[in-house]
């Protein structure tokens, strides 16, 4: 989807052009901009370094992989560690705690995300420097009530089909759109919903849209998440847990996300995660579970996060117009490839049109060029049309998207157990 928190974008607008940290909201270490640029060759670099600079370096360095097991053995390391723990005032523990809290968000352990972020938030409130902090000061983490989901599950798979499974798939403006089913709930009431859920690779949440909990009788807990977007405060609130069925696949005790923001129902990562082993085109979803093994697909992804996991972003190494480059795997973004802050003139295109998209948020209205440019890569070898964002001032970062239209003419194929993402030509 269209980059939907400030999260991502205002922790990006430091990497365009700022000198690492200095900005008018407080600073930003290199390891969080390294965690955000998905930067795993700088994170290596860095875990050769004293302990107090290495050890939350190889955490952050793992997530990057998305070898989260990896991630926490270094993030818990680096929290017992003496040399961390002799520099209070330092970042080390800070950026620890951080990046161990985010994976068990990831995980699906809203409850250790909580405890976990209540530890950043006690360390922050004894370190000034650290609540200072950009990234501090933006998730508002002195103000978030970390307390009020020491109670909730971990959601888990408790039903699972044998062979593979396959979910029809609308192909709406790009958008792969499925049908669920939402049973039950913490109150015991006797849901029995289907609803239509747009798969949205972009989105590291699932959505219920504004309205919708509250009209099937579910209550919401505020202040999950805080983030600032075009200019206003969005704050995001965590639904009560139900099961949610798709394709004979039970999840129980899962938590949707609701936001005002939010115009549509969707399905994100975290519950693409616990679906095991897929593969996504604009007719089916299809849910391998063991047959993954003769996919053949050996493609390591790249996460792009911040450290407690408000956003998380599949990356796909590719190099385009000549150029090593990250793009961002977004189904819920229309069209096929696009970037945003381009950095020169770069191909042959067309003038500027204008090229209203529909987005999560809504309406949004830009104006775009088309571009041809050469792409070499996981499955995209040659001459593609690139939709070129008419930059606005301040010049954004440039940022790479992988769209929706994929899927017409290629198979999306995504392993998150073993950090694998391919596609595939279909014709």
């Amino acid at each position: 989807m269209l980059c939907r928190t400030t999260v991502c974008s205002s922790l990006l607008m430091f990497f365009a052009g700022q000198s690492a940290g200095a900005t008018t909201g407080g600073t930003v270490s290199e390891i969080e901009m390294a965690l955000a640029n998905a930067n795993t060759d700088y994170l290596r670099m860095q875990g050769d370094r004293d302990a107090a600079r290495a050890l939350p370096a190889r955490a952050a360095y793992f997530r990057t992989k998305g070898e989260i097991s990896n991630s926490d053995k270094w993030a818990s390391r680096c929290i017992e560690d003496a040399i961390v723990l002799a520099q209070p005032g330092s970042d080390a523990l800070y950026q620890c705690l951080g990046i161990l809290a985010g994976n068990r968000l990831w995980l699906g352990d809203i409850r250790g995300w909580a405890a976990t972020m209540i530890k950043v938030r006690r360390l922050g409130a004894s370190q000034p420097s650290l609540r200072a902090s950009a990234l501090y000061q933006e998730a508002n983490i002195d103000g978030m009530q970390f307390e009020a989901f020491l109670d909730r599950p971990a959601s888990s798979v408790t039903n699972v089909p044998k062979g593979i499974v396959e979910v029809p798939v609308k192909h709406l403006r790009d958008w792969p759109v499925i049908s669920a089913k939402i049973t039950g709930g913490g109150d015991g009431a006797k849901r029995d919903v289907n609803v239509e859920f747009l798969v949205d690779t972009g989105a590291a949440r699932s959505f219920l849209s504004p309205g919708f909990a509250r009209s099937i009788g579910l209550e919401t807990t505020p202040g999950f998440v805080h983030e600032q977007r075009g200019g206003r405060i969005a704050r995001t609130s965590l639904v009560d847990p139900v099961r949610l069925i798709i394709g004979g696949i039970e999840l129980r005790d899962f938590s949707f996300a609701e936001s005002d923001g939010v115009k549509l129902n969707i399905i994100g990562l975290d519950v693409l995660r616990q679906l095991g082993p897929l593969l996504l085109n604009d007719e089916v979803l299809r849910l391998l579970g063991p047959a993954w093994k003769h996919t053949g697909c050996t493609t390591p992804l790249r996460i792009a996060s911040d450290p407690w996991a408000r956003y998380w972003e599949l990356r796909s190494p590719m190099k385009i117009d000549g150029v090593d480059r990250l793009p961002q795997i977004d189904t819920g973004l229309t069209g096929l490839l696009e970037v945003r802050g381009l950095r020169g003139e770069q191909g042959v295109g067309g003038s500027w049109q204008e090229a209203p998209v529909a987005t999560m948020f809504g309406r949004v209205d830009r104006r775009v060029r088309m571009v041809q440019m050469p792409v070499v890569g996981n499955g995209m070898d040659g001459k593609i049309a690139v939709s070129v964002v008419e930059p606005v001032s301040p010049l954004p970062p440039e940022t790479w998207l992988l769209g929706g239209g994929v899927l017409a003419t290629r198979d999306l194929l995504v392993n998150l157990d073993s950090n694998l993402l391919c596609l595939r030509s279909r014709r």
